[in-house]
């Protein structure tokens, strides 16, 4: 129930009440504490409040065995806007290098020079 209030705040743009209520969740059910991790860092991000999201993001990216493109963004993206971009490519790298998408490696290893 809370995981649910808190994506509708987020959704309605009340991040903070947002943030609150999937912090609640993690407490009740600390099993499932790496997608809550997620959840409570995407409002965070919406909200450009990056220092905040940054330890959910990493709980959540480091519970991963294979991060999905969106999973890679959302670290990236938070990594990049600390300034630490180093992190943020490493990040890519490691996405595209574990995927079967050799274009899409390649592109991103020309961009990065």
């Amino acid at each position: 129930m809370l995981v649910n209030a808190g994506q509708l705040y987020a959704v309605a743009g009340d991040y903070d009440r947002a943030t609150i209520s999937m912090q609640g969740a993690v407490d009740l059910d600390a099993a499932s504490s790496p997608r809550l991790s997620r959840l409570i860092a995407q409002p965070f991000v919406q909200a450009e409040r990056f220092e905040e999201a940054m330890p959910y993001a990493e709980d959540y990216y480091a519970s991963l065995e294979t991060p999905s493109s969106e999973d890679a963004m959302l670290i990236s993206c938070v990594f990049d806007q600390l300034g630490r971009t180093d992190d943020a490519l490493a990040v890519f790298e490691d996405y595209f290098t574990a995927t079967e998408a050799p274009l899409a490696r390649d592109l991103f290893r020309l961009h990065s020079l």
